[in-house]
């Protein structure tokens, strides 16, 4: 064991405590969008509020205060972590630099307002915010796809192609990811004893990714082939397992061939369910995975990945409450259907 673990599992403890609690959702779901600006503004995100309340009102404020919080929490852990573990930290966090790769790729594909990109960054990876509104400033996607270094060359040129072929996006985003986690196995490898707990929570990540595209792409009607396509491939997973899904009818089939191939009992108690219950559950379910792993291995780097990742839900907890309000929807529909309850 790390003997440094006791330290980081005090320090991890003490940030949870920052975390925003059932009853603070409760009171939030009652709030209007400035009350929420400004009970945020006595929490946690305090110091990005004030920093931005001066350039930036509304909503504008609320996604950059929020984005600009989750990445100063993130490294706030990473700075108190030793070498081996911030080396596990950085890995976990390059999804953002392929988060805000996405970002950058959705404004250029849309034409949208370049000069509000810097508030939907969040500059929690290893390249700053200034690297990906460079990236912007390129005069198409095939030249900014080609200029993110952090993308292994051969996933780069593919990606190039795959837009060039299609003009879609989701090809795209699908090659980044699977690059990405790709990555992260490999890097793995190198973490030491701390290498099957790092895989089993990549694992259990690309397991709700592949049922959550199986569930919303087959509900669109698009067929099992093409779905195919957009599927992240574990390593070692039965490729059948997918195929059950892919071939079931219905949301309640696939739950069912889900559960037959490892993808979490939890499943059995969403028969029925709409997409986007289903969808919830899965969050929920994986949210769960990453706070038995802390409980269960707490001098360990479980604990610090799993606060780290419900930060980041409690993060898009805020803006979906915030959007759905804006689009008028009623606190029962808020409280069931747009926030993931990730705190214990």
């Amino acid at each position: 064991m790390n003997t440094i673990y006791p330290y980081l599992y005090t320090r991890g403890a003490f940030l949870k405590k920052k975390l925003l609690q059932g009853q603070d959702y409760e009171r939030l779901l009652k709030m209007e969008l400035p009350e929420i600006i400004k009970f945020l503004g006595e929490t946690d995100y305090r110091k990005a509020i004030d920093e931005l309340a001066l350039s930036l009102s509304g909503v504008d404020l609320m996604e950059a205060a929020l984005n600009r919080g989750l990445a100063d929490f993130f490294r706030r852990i990473r700075g108190f972590a030793d070498m081996q573990s911030r080396f596990i930290l950085d890995t976990y966090l390059e999804r953002w630099d392929v988060a805000n790769a996405k970002t950058v790729l959705r404004i250029m594909f849309s034409d949208a307002d370049r000069e509000k990109a810097g508030l939907l960054l969040i500059p929690a990876g290893r390249h700053p915010a200034e690297y990906f509104l460079g990236l912007l400033k390129l005069p198409s996607i095939e030249d900014a796809l080609r200029r993110m270094e952090f993308i292994d060359g051969k996933a780069r040129e593919e990606a190039v192609s795959a837009y060039a072929g299609g003009k879609s996006l989701l090809r795209v985003e699908t090659i980044l990811d699977r690059q990405y986690y790709a990555a992260m196995f490999r890097q793995g490898k190198r973490m030491g004893a701390e290498h099957m707990m790092f895989k089993r929570f990549l694992g259990d990540e690309i397991a709700i990714i592949n049922l959550k595209t199986v569930m919303r792409m087959r509900s669109e009607g698009i067929e099992p082939a093409e779905i195919r396509k957009y599927l992240i491939q574990k390593a070692g997973e039965d490729d059948a397992q997918l195929a059950g899904m892919l071939s079931a009818p219905g949301i309640e089939g696939m739950v069912t061939e889900a559960r037959k191939g490892g993808y979490g009992k939890f499943l059995s108690s969403i028969g029925g369910a709409t997409l986007l219950e289903a969808e919830l559950a899965c969050d929920r379910y994986l949210i769960g995975k990453y706070a038995s792993s802390a409980y269960m291995n707490p001098l360990s780097i479980a604990p610090l990945l799993t606060i780290m990742f419900i930060k980041a839900a409690e993060v898009g907890n805020i803006k979906a409450l915030v959007k759905a309000k804006q689009l008028g929807m009623g606190q029962e529909f808020i409280e069931g259907k747009a926030v993931v309850k990730c705190w214990r």
